[in-house]
């Protein structure tokens, strides 16, 4: 297509030669015309000049008789018209009067002599033998002779010269056309050729980079459906005005269908693909995005094929028009299910650790040795009570210790940072609110490939707690001496409770050995001593069990148990006991009840609890065991009308202080274990013990376990 903006330079120079051309052929032309009128002139000069010489030679051929007379007037009349022709410039005859003035005096001069020779011509033809009229023409003529050749030499010697300056100016006119032709095309049309090279070769440079990058788009295109295929996305374009919406054949692919299965519209994506629970956030996204220009980039849950959903991402780019109304909108969603998955799991994972961190009191940290910025986990904002990101905190340094730390921990950092040492110090801080804690702050130095500390990292634990219980332990330590004399009183009394019993039975063997007592005495004592004798099983039994809790050998075993069977057998066993003092020991509960605990356990602690109602309850007494099941917990309760205790009897009981050892209402002795070793062991079981009494109306102690799923 013609261009004009590419081709002027070559229009200006196309004109500008045919404007010298036609310069140069008006000027030829004038040349040549005004030599042609030369010519024409200085032939008809040459004419006239003859043509007088004809007429005065026909003037005297009349004279001799011949007949001319019409052929001499026809002459003498042309002769006269050239002259006038000549005079005037008629008839295409110039002699150019503005350039050759002599020329047009002498031919004004001329002028009078052929008007005088013409008029005594004409005279002549009416007087042809008058002698003086003959020698006037003569003379007349002779003098139109002589002036015409001046004027004919004249004529040529303009000629001449105006032919060389028309040579001189044609020479000029060409020299100045190619001058011209010369500085147009300089000044114009090289320098735009110039371009126009440069821009041709930028052009076809520009077609053999659009061949390449027409090469490269293949390749991209192809790397692009590649990248689609290897990052498993989906591509979609939606028509808004109209509506039409096209799914890319791996869009199909992803979600597990084949390309076309699903009509491809924005209602099925939304209502069908698109999970419940997602919905609202699709149209609130996409609304968003096409009215507020809010990028659409959400993560989803789409339906696949197997009727199964995974999670993926949906992102898309509207375009809008000149009224801001959305015309068109693209897009492509990428599965990101393991992503997400994992994601979540990490989330879950990084909760569980700052919550371990939490309950542990551990906190993390990291010192950029080059630009002091310290970092540091949410937990160590919580052991400082400070306001997470508060650059404060972060700046304060050495100075949040306290003075008397000040010197170890700028040796410690001074020794990591250029001596690539570790540390691990324990040292009070003062937090935000002012409150002193104990810290346990470990460092780690870390080099670069040179070797040299570039940070250094560590972890921060609150061991306040710890150090509490350490100064407990040297109160407990204080309190050792107190459990030695409980231990030697507590051996004494053991002595004393069963060398009693043991040197009853001796007695009572001797005297039947010697015949003191009968048969029939004697049994009715063994009565009493086999009563005392299971008493004293049960209290050695205590004694041990406690032994065994004091020196950490007792061990839990927790489990799914029917505490009906245990109360059972334990009434049972305390039922001939309990007869001996006509003691009524009522259990009605038939019914399981689960508890998670330690078999034996519950079952010493039911045993002693029942034993010491028996011990403490006077003769025809009542005892009520009884179990329950409330939220979430198992109460066994054993409830006596003995003897009771005041408040100071039933603290020191729970306290735990002193070993108490107590005579029942039938002078029954003990070592004072039971309750302390029940409390001991219902703790370690999750459950707790606890007491109602008053003096003379009895107590109640109950069993707190938790219950079994």
């Amino acid at each position: 297509m013609f261009r004009l903006k590419y081709s002027w330079p070559y229009l200006v120079v196309f004109a500008s030669i045919i404007l010298l051309v036609l310069y140069s052929i008006t000027s030829a032309r004038k040349n040549i015309e005004k030599n042609l009128t030369y010519y024409k002139t200085i032939n008809v000069a040459g004419r006239q000049r003859m043509l007088s010489q004809k007429i005065v030679k026909e003037c005297y051929k009349a004279l001799e008789g011949e007949n001319i007379e019409q052929q001499w007037a026809q002459d003498l009349e042309t002769w006269n018209e050239n002259h006038r022709m000549l005079l005037h410039g008629e008839n295409g005859l110039s002699i150019h009067g503005k350039d050759h003035p002599t020329i047009v005096n002498s031919f004004n001069a001329l002028t009078p002599v052929q008007q005088s020779l013409y008029n005594n011509i004409k005279l002549a033809q009416h007087n042809i033998h008058d002698s003086n009229l003959l020698k006037k023409i003569e003379a007349d003529e002779a003098n139109f002779l002589y002036q015409m050749d001046n004027i004919v030499h004249d004529l040529e010697n303009n000629a001449k010269q105006d032919l060389d300056t028309s040579e001189k100016n044609l020479i000029r006119v060409l020299v100045g056309c190619g001058v011209t032709l010369f500085l147009v095309i300089i000044f114009f049309v090289y320098p735009y050729h110039k371009k126009l090279v440069m821009a041709y070769k930028m052009r076809r440079q520009q077609y053999y980079e659009a061949e390449e990058q027409k090469k490269e788009i293949a390749i991209l295109n192809r790397t692009h459906e590649l990248t689609l295929s290897g990052i498993n996305a989906g591509v979609w374009d939606w028509d808004i005005p109209t509506g039409k919406e096209k799914w890319s054949e791996h869009f199909y692919k992803i979600l597990g269908y084949e390309p076309g299965e699903i009509p491809a519209t924005y209602d099925t994506f939304l209502n069908v693909l698109v999970h419940p629970d997602d919905r609202e956030k699709v149209s609130k996204a996409v609304s968003e995005h096409l009215e507020h220009h809010k990028p659409y980039k959400i993560e989803i849950r789409l339906l696949n094929k197997n009727n199964s959903y995974r999670w993926y991402e949906a992102s898309g780019q509207a375009m809008w028009d000149e009224n801001d109304i959305p015309v068109r909108m693209s897009g492509s969603i990428i599965d990101r299910h393991e992503r997400v998955v994992y994601r979540n799991q990490l989330l879950y994972s990084e909760f569980l650790l700052e919550e371990t961190g939490k309950i542990a009191k551990v906190a993390g940290w990291e010192l950029d040795t080059e630009t002091n910025e310290m970092t540091w986990s949410k937990t160590m904002y919580n052991i400082l009570e400070a306001t997470p990101g508060d650059i404060k905190t972060l700046n304060k340094g050495v100075s949040r210790y306290p003075q008397e730390y000040h010197a170890l921990i700028n040796k410690i950092t001074t020794n990591a940072r250029k001596k690539g040492q570790s540390f691990d110090v324990e040292l009070e801080v003062i937090t935000e609110k002012g409150n002193r804690k104990w810290v346990r702050s470990i460092g780690v130095p870390v080099k670069d490939n040179d070797g040299h500390v570039v940070k250094l990292r560590g972890i921060y634990q609150d061991i306040t707690l710890q150090k509490n219980r350490e100064r407990e332990l040297l109160a407990i330590k204080d309190k050792l001496h107190d459990a030695n004399a409980t231990k030697d009183k507590l051996l004494s009394i053991v002595a004393h409770d069963i060398r009693g019993p043991i040197i009853n039975i001796k007695g009572l063997i001797e005297l039947k050995k010697d015949g003191a007592i009968g048969q029939d005495e004697f049994m009715e004592y063994m009565e009493r001593v086999g009563i005392n004798i299971d008493y004293l099983l049960a209290e050695m039994d205590n004694i041990l069990r406690w032994a065994q809790s004091q020196m950490g050998g007792l061990t839990v075993n927790r489990d799914k148990i029917d505490v009906n069977d245990i109360i059972t057998a334990v009434t049972g066993m305390y039922q001939s006991v309990a007869a001996n003092k006509h003691i009524t020991i009522s259990y009605n509960n038939t019914e399981p009840i689960y508890a998670f605990a330690d078999y034996n356990h519950v079952h010493l602690v039911v045993r002693n609890l029942v034993n010491n109602a028996v011990k403490f309850t006077p003769i025809g007494g009542k005892i009520n065991v009884g179990v329950s099941k409330q939220q979430g917990e198992v109460y066994i309760f054993v409830q006596d009308s003995g003897i009771g205790m005041d408040a100071v009897a039933l603290k020191k009981v729970f306290e735990r202080k002193d070993v108490l050892t107590t005579t029942g209402t039938e002078g029954e002795k003990g070592t004072g274990l039971g309750i302390g070793l029940c409390i001991e062991v219902a703790e370690q079981n999750g459950g707790r013990l606890e007491a109602k009494s008053e003096p003379g109306k009895g107590s109640t102690f109950t069993l707190v376990l938790p219950a079994s799923v």
